[in-house]
Parts: C-alpha cells; sequence; structure tokens
C-alpha cells in the first residue's frame, strides 16, 4: 500500500512541474508577443526621436534660468521749476492679482495644453487604421502629434522667456507692482518675485503658449477634414482609412467640408486671441507684447507641426509624415 501511494504522489508532482513548466513557458510567449508587437507598431527610430524631443522640450523649456531679468531705470521726470515728479502713466494702471486674471496660469495650462492633447489624442485614435503596406496610423499619429506639441512648445518657451529676460520691459502695471514712492523716487518693494515679473512684459507668455497649443490643435483638425481628401471604410474593417487620392470637385468643396474645416482653426484662434486680448485689459501686457507673443507662438506651432505633416491643403494632410514614407516605398 505505502509503494503504491508514494508511486501516486510520484505522478501527481510531475503532472503538476508539467502544468507550472506549461503555464511559465506560455506566459512567457505571452510576454515576448507583446513586445514584438509594441516593437513592430513602435520601431527604435521613433522611440530615439520622442526622445529627442523630449529632451528638447525640458531643455529649451528651463534654459532661460541661467540668466538674470535686464533691469531697466525706473522712468519719471522731475520739473525744472516746480520739482514736480512726473511719471510714465502707461506704466501707471491698476494691478490685477493672479488669482483675478481672466485666464489664471492653471487655465492657461488646461486651455492651451491638457485640453488640445486630449482632442488630439482621441481623434488619431478614433481616426486609426492598418493598411497593407503596415503603417499604423494610430502609433504614427499620436507619435507625431505629441512630438509636434513637445517641440513647439520648446520653442515656444525659449523664445519667449529669452526676450522677455533679455528686453526687460516694463509692464502697465509696474509702479503699483513695485510700490514706487514718489517721495524718494525708487521701488520699495521687498519681493523679488514681484520685481522680477514686473520686469517680463515683453512679450506675452500666454499669448505665445496660447496660439502654440491652440494653433497645434487648429492646424491638427484641420489636416484630419482636408480639403483634397475624404475618409472612407475599408470593406474589410470597421476602421476608418484615410486615402491619399484627391477628392472629387464635388468632394471637397462640398459646404459641410468647408464649414468643419474653417471651425477647425476658426474655434482654437478666437480662443487663443481671446487670451491674448486678456492679457491687454487685465494691464498685465501692452499690445504689442501681444502681438510679438502671438507670432512666436504662432510661427513655433507652423513649424513644428509641418516637420510631421503635410501642408493642411494638400491631398495628403493630416497623415503622419512618417506613414507616407513607408507607403511609399
Amino acid at each position: 500500500m505505502s509503494i503504491k501511494s508514494e508511486a501516486t504522489c510520484d505522478y501527481v508532482n510531475e503532472s503538476e512541474n508539467d502544468v507550472s513548466s506549461g503555464t511559465e513557458e506560455r506566459s512567457n510567449d505571452a510576454f515576448f508577443g507583446r513586445y514584438w508587437i509594441i516593437a513592430k507598431l513602435y520601431p527604435p527610430h521613433l522611440r530615439v526621436e520622442l526622445i529627442f524631443c523630449v529632451i528638447y522640450a525640458a531643455v529649451l523649456g528651463k534654459i532661460h534660468y541661467i540668466t538674470s531679468v535686464t533691469e531697466r531705470p525706473i522712468p519719471y521726470m522731475i520739473t525744472s521749476n516746480s520739482k514736480d515728479v512726473i511719471i510714465n502713466l502707461s506704466l501707471n494702471h491698476e494691478y490685477i492679482t493672479p488669482e483675478d486674471e481672466t485666464v489664471p496660469d492653471y487655465l492657461l495650462v488646461l486651455l492651451s495644453f491638457v485640453l488640445p492633447l486630449l482632442i488630439v489624442t482621441g481623434t488619431g485614435i478614433a481616426l486609426g487604421y492598418y493598411n497593407s503596406n503596415g503603417c499604423h496610423n494610430v502609433t504614427l499619429d499620436l507619435h507625431s502629434s505629441l512630438c509636434t506639441f513637445l517641440i513647439a512648445f520648446g520653442s515656444t518657451a525659449f523664445f519667449t522667456n529669452f526676450f522677455k529676460y533679455y528686453v526687460g520691459y516694463l509692464r502697465p502695471n509696474f509702479y503699483t507692482m513695485c510700490n514706487y514712492d514718489s517721495a524718494t523716487m525708487t521701488c520699495t518693494s521687498n519681493d523679488d518675485n514681484i520685481m522680477r515679473e514686473a520686469r517680463k512684459a515683453f512679450p506675452s507668455g500666454h499669448a505665445s503658449a496660447s496660439f502654440c497649443g491652440l494653433l497645434c490643435l487648429g492646424l491638427y483638425l484641420a489636416g484630419k477634414v482636408g480639403l483634397n481628401h475624404h475618409l472612407s471604410t475599408s470593406r474589410n474593417s470597421s476602421d476608418y482609412r484615410i486615402t491619399t487620392v484627391v477628392s472629387p470637385s464635388r468632394q471637397h468643396h462640398a459646404p459641410w467640408k468647408k464649414f468643419a474645416f474653417l471651425s477647425s482653426l476658426g474655434g482654437p484662434l478666437f480662443l487663443s486671441t481671446f487670451v491674448a486680448a486678456s492679457r491687454v485689459h487685465d494691464n498685465w501686457h501692452h499690445p504689442a507684447d501681444v502681438v510679438a507673443g502671438s507670432l512666436i507662438g504662432a510661427s513655433s506651432a507652423l513649424v513644428a507641426y509641418h516637420l510631421w505633416y503635410p501642408s493642411i491643403f494638400s491631398s495628403y494632410s493630416g497623415i503622419p509624415t512618417h506613414c507616407l514614407e513607408q507607403q511609399l516605398m
């Protein structure tokens, strides 16, 4: 009896070991299978490119800290007869605290970066497809849009902050911010941060950031709408596929497409213009500051977008250039 029991136990143990090893092999196969899929959909050269974009944005976004703000002399005049002190009234506007601004910093981040990224990500996933040439549009589209945002924001941050520190232009509420004393003709504020902020009017950071992020969004959506291509459904799949053939004139001149195209650009541009104009309204910037900031943000967005996507007026608009390269090979 004891011999039979031992044999039975040995048989059970061997069976358990076989099951365990089989489970481990399947687990390893699943792991390497998932890794192979990720490696296929996101090849090494794209990963290197993404790392470069992240480093680019991180370095250019912080490089301005190596210098200090230019300190312009406090503007005032003293009359020769009565010895009265005359100040520059364009710098003596009411000081509106950051908490009471029309577009506070947290809302700027939400409107210019978080919301556009969420919309772009959702659109990229919704319009993703897989074609016969192995171009996985979801992966390439998300990669291209993320790199576009990183390069655009990195460039915008660098140019905006560099010129803020280099120019040191005084804000419209400078006298109030620095607690100007007309008796001593000096600033009496002991807050170094406020004194530094009072000299960073040109160009407007809110204007550059809003135009950068929202124009990236507008270009992305307008490219997806495309005046010269249309969305069609594959016969073998329920996924949407972007054709690269110029649509018939009746298709790309359809009123709905023009309206969608204009709305894709007009909505973000209106919102970014409102953010920029609010800086003049809140006495934080002069009109020239807002114009300069808007040009910096818009230029950065335009250049960055066209590094990864064709023109929005092209018949290939909205399709990542990496995907086009695979199709043309």
